[in-house]
């Protein structure tokens, strides 16, 4: 925005005073300078992220190789011009403002991954993973890696909160809040899955609260997500990430000296690292939170065995599946609708059954309610009721006595329903 622009403006539209233009040049200069450019200011707002460059047509694009009939090339939007806001789980594309030109877009891409001084973006790996200063995520790439330089920076500050009643919205919420509750409590082995942006991290910072003050926390992490210190800055966490001298089963060996009771794995996103987690779940720590982007428990169990059979040195498929089964015991499925409204589509549980195993859903979302499915496994009930205070064993004992019968309620009235219907 020019000067003339400026002052034009403030005499036929806004009521500007001296110091109202003095921010807009100075925002105006510094974001062309040494900002990330139009992104500049949107980035410190509250939102979920904002990415750039991910559509319209990149620089070398062969305009000859279009099909006839198509629009013309002039017509067609640039990559440069692409900013999309991520706002509520939905994606949300500003079509009136771009960065005009290839340069400024590469320009912003080369600097807003720079903070704390982080590896070069080369041609050679062509992408990189950094945290912004205020603990933003951001991870961009270039060509020939990727297909145009894009940029993808993901916030966190506005999940900030303890208050899970905020996340979990839906009608009888208080149903998968308290199975979880009594699943962190009873310190099982939990997985939370789903797609990306269905609020997977939002689900478990909130969940940590569940913790009980005593146990101290070791998360492992790509790059630095979650921020629990933020959240809960009066408990004992400690946060490792890998880099590119400390490998992480490196951080997984230095945790294990650290006097760490539960351990947190912020993504499982990769074969080695589905291996620490096993490892992890059945002798580092007392249990485990992850998150995964698995689609159902079935898929999450299948890629954790493959995992093994790929990196963790087994060859039997039966024997991989009874060390996933064994290890991790309970799934809380994220699912994002197509309005972006986040949900809880399903707790499970992973029940062992020699060389193979069943899933017992505890909880479902259907029709815009939460429900109940089958009760606990037995071992479960045990298990959980064995890791908590007497007090909350009496809880946890009448909440599970409540369920059985409601269940035997249910099961007599479908009965009573058939037999009249006979």
């Amino acid at each position: 925005m020019e000067v003339a622009n400026v002052c034009l403006i403030s005499r036929h539209y806004l009521n500007l005073d001296f110091n109202d233009r003095l921010n807009i040049l100075a925002q105006r200069l510094y974001e062309r300078y040494k900002g990330n450019g139009v992104i500049d200011g949107i980035r410190d707002m509250r939102i979920d992220g904002v990415s750039a460059g991910v559509s319209g047509i990149p620089e070398d694009y062969d305009m000859n190789g279009m099909i006839s009939g198509a629009a013309e090339p002039r017509a067609l939007p640039a990559s440069y011009d692409s900013i999309w806001l991520f706002y509520h789980g939905k994606s949300i594309h500003l079509s009136f403002l771009g960065f005009h030109s290839y340069r400024e877009l590469i320009r912003v891409c080369r600097n807003i991954y720079r903070y704390n001084n982080p590896e070069q973006l080369s041609a050679a790996k062509g992408y990189t993973v950094n945290e912004m200063m205020d603990g933003s995520r951001v991870a961009v790439a270039r060509p020939p890696f990727c297909e145009s330089w894009v940029l993808f920076v993901r916030k966190f500050d506005t999940v900030l909160q303890e208050d899970i009643h905020k996340l979990i919205t839906d009608q009888n919420k208080e149903l998968p809040i308290t199975v979880m509750k009594w699943l962190i409590k009873g310190c099982q082995v939990t997985g939370i899955t789903g797609e990306q942006g269905s609020g997977k991290t939002t689900l478990l910072m909130s969940l940590i609260g569940f913790i009980p003050p005593s146990y101290n926390l070791r998360v492992h992490e790509l790059s630095f997500e979650l921020h629990l210190r933020r959240i809960y800055p009066d408990r004992n966490i400690v946060t490792f990430r890998e880099t590119a001298d400390v490998s992480g089963q490196e951080g997984l060996d230095f945790s294990k000296k650290s006097d760490g009771t539960v351990s947190i794995l912020g993504e499982v996103a990769s074969n080695p690292i589905c291996c620490w987690l096993i490892s992890m779940a059945q002798v580092a720590s007392l249990f485990t939170l992850f998150t995964h982007h698995a689609k159902t428990t079935e898929n999450l169990v299948i890629s954790m065995r493959n995992a093994l059979l790929l990196e963790g040195g087994f060859h039997d498929e039966k024997a991989a599946c009874r060390q996933v089964t064994e290890a991790i015991r309970f799934d809380v499925h994220m699912k994002k609708g197509m309005d972006g409204h986040r949900y809880i589509e399903h707790i499970n549980e992973i029940v062992p059954e020699g060389d193979t195993f069943s899933v017992r859903e505890l909880v479902c979302f259907r029709e815009g309610r939460y429900v109940k499915g089958e009760g606990f496994s037995t071992d479960s009930v045990e298990d959980i009721s064995f890791h908590l205070e007497p007090a909350e064993r009496k809880d946890f004992q009448r909440f599970i006595g409540e369920w059985e019968n409601e269940g035997l309620v249910s099961a007599s009235t479908e009965a009573s329903l058939g037999a009249g219907v006979s």
